[in-house]
């Protein structure tokens, strides 16, 4: 069973315009307050574990362990916005694009959440940066909402009653072992989409990769570009899950590829 994020960090209990991320340059100045600064000298701080070799759960626990070490700065959803800025604008690409980043803003952005916070914007541009919401958990009543404008990769790994929009590319595992999330990508997906998921919905706008929707139970998938498979090999295919779309072509592929008699596949009018 998944812990969520919510679980680790400190437990205190209107939708704004988006920048176009092309828009943000390096040679942009960056208008900073304390915390987002003392934020940022905290994540260089940070132990790179980096990608090869190291198993990204305990990656994700000794990140956790690690920031709470350190005292996390309480941040509101603009001065995380502000914060992802310096990130890409000042720090080398290699840690960026770290899984480390990632870990470190799903945990601020749970511990904004947990202060009464919401509807977090994140920038990323072309930056894919990995294990963004990673564990993060609303509640049924409150979901989590965040919009990201850019690429992503591993995003939403582990959440429960988040409300992701994503436009932009989102590279693999996409809401792998997400529950009762919501996931509209404005762009294509890569492989093992919706991996292992539980009651999550997925919307997808362009193409997926190879296996999707493995091992997961009781999803939606609403994808418009073509896929190029549907999850099988171990630990196995979805089940109980609905498969949509707009597309003649794609309806006709889900129809041949789709396995199960649990499973169903709808042509949307």
């Amino acid at each position: 069973m998944i812990q969520t994020l919510d679980a680790l960090v400190n437990p205190f209990k209107g939708r704004q315009d988006f920048a176009n991320p092309d828009e943000i340059q390096k040679s942009k100045p960056i208008p900073l307050n304390k915390k987002v600064e003392r934020a940022y000298q905290k994540y260089n701080k940070l132990e790179l574990e980096g990608l090869v070799g190291v198993n990204p759960r305990v990656y994700a626990k000794d990140t956790f362990t690690e920031i709470q070490n350190q005292g996390a700065e309480m941040l509101t959803p603009s001065q995380i916005e502000l914060l992802l800025h310096k990130m890409i604008n000042e720090a080398k690409l290699k840690r960026v694009e770290d899984r480390l980043t990632g870990f470190y803003l799903s945990y601020l952005i749970q511990l904004s959440y947990n202060l009464g916070h919401n509807n977090f914007n994140l920038t990323t541009g072309k930056t894919a940066i990995k294990s963004i919401l990673y564990e993060i958990a609303g509640t049924k009543e409150k979901p989590l909402n965040v919009r990201v404008l850019g690429d992503v990769f591993e995003c939403g790994i582990g959440s429960k009653y988040v409300d992701a929009q994503i436009d932009g590319m989102a590279g693999g595992y996409l809401g792998e072992l997400s529950e009762n999330s919501s996931f509209n990508v404005n762009g294509s997906v890569l492989s093992f989409c919706g991996m292992s998921a539980q009651f999550s919905n997925f919307v997808i706008s362009g193409n997926t990769g190879i296996d999707l929707g493995i091992d997961s139970k009781k999803c939606k998938y609403t994808v418009e570009g073509k896929i190029l498979s549907i999850g099988s090999f171990p630990p196995g295919p979805p089940k109980d899950c609905t498969f949509m779309t707009h597309s003649q072509a794609t309806y006709d592929f889900l129809k041949q590829n789709v396995k199960g008699k649990t499973n169903k596949v709808i042509l949307l009018k």
